[in-house]
């Protein structure tokens, strides 16, 4: 199998920015462009009570009772400068793809009541606890030998970066899995307290979006539903990895977290690929910080 992510990967600069995210902690709401159905989403409040977390939510211009969401949860882990998720899976991509780990999300129609609508993160009709760590709604990748020693020192770094923490940041994204598009992220403590977007590590107002080159119907990227770059690190971060590009032996795992990513897809390089699609042919911006990065200054940085 392919793989040229982390090898071709040295060839990017060393000195890296950190991609950063200016959204109001409890308001922010995301429209798409280009369908013939909008809406917006706002999370209203977050409540952690003995582990188990409900994100409070209102839909705005949506006339239905019922919607159809993905909900993410990650925390931010100051030794790694990012994030990791507090939902894991393993992943096949398809027959004869490697077996891996990517983070989870959970999806669930939410019906509105007299309060607005409200969701309490659980897997198969389960409340999830999250005081017992990072969750894992699929099964964990095993293996024998020096391969499993590798797996196994990556479920490791999970478990020890993925402890609940009460003082620690959280981030909830809630996305539409349907017609209309939205997305809606806040940020908290494990308390529950509500944390100003200003005061998350790696914040920043000067990032220009990915939506200012990638508008509305031209942003593929997950079927266009997710709008928010704060929600991509919830899961593409540096425990999540390509099931079609990996290879099943030590150290063969290709990272999907966005700083290989974007920095990889952004670079031309001959080869790099995300699952299936092929960023060969896309024209280096790797000497145009600025593009995607605005006027910040680079800072060295091992990931968000």
């Amino acid at each position: 199998m392919l793989r040229t992510n982390k090898r071709k990967l040295l060839l990017l600069p060393t000195m890296l920015l950190v991609i950063a995210f200016a959204v109001a902690a409890l308001t922010y709401t995301a429209i798409a462009s280009g369908h013939s159905a909008q809406a917006a989403a706002k999370i209203t409040s977050v409540t952690v009570n003995n582990g188990e977390i409900t994100v409070h939510f209102d839909m705005q211009n949506y006339a239905a009772d019922q919607v159809s969401l993905e909900f993410t949860i990650a925390k931010w882990v100051n030794e790694k400068v990012g994030w990791i998720s507090m939902l894991q899976r393993n992943r096949i991509y398809e027959e004869g793809a490697t077996e891996v780990i990517r983070a989870g999300n959970l999806r669930e129609s939410v019906t509105k009541d007299k309060g607005g609508f409200a969701y309490t993160f659980k897997h198969r009709d389960n409340p999830i606890d999250f005081r017992d760590g990072a969750y894992w709604t699929h099964n964990k990748p095993a293996a024998d030998g020096a391969y499993g020693d590798y797996i196994n020192m990556i479920l490791s770094e999970i478990e020890r970066h993925g402890k609940w923490d009460p003082d620690a940041i959280y981030r909830i994204g809630v996305t539409s899995r349907q017609d209309e598009r939205f997305t809606a992220v806040t940020y908290f403590t494990g308390r529950g307290t509500t944390v100003e977007a200003a005061n998350v590590p790696g914040q920043s107002d000067a990032l220009v979006s990915c939506l200012s080159c990638h508008p509305g119907a031209e942003f593929k990227a997950h079927s266009n539903r997710r709008h928010d770059q704060g929600l991509c690190l919830s899961c593409h971060n540096n425990f999540t990895y390509d099931s079609m590009n990996s290879a099943a032996e030590p150290d063969g795992w290709a990272k999907i977290d966005m700083l290989t990513m974007i920095h990889s897809i952004h670079a031309g390089i001959e080869g790099y690929k995300v699952a299936k699609t092929d960023y060969s042919n896309v024209p280096s911006f790797m000497t145009n910080c600025a593009a995607c990065h605005g006027d910040t200054t680079p800072v060295p940085v091992r990931g968000y």
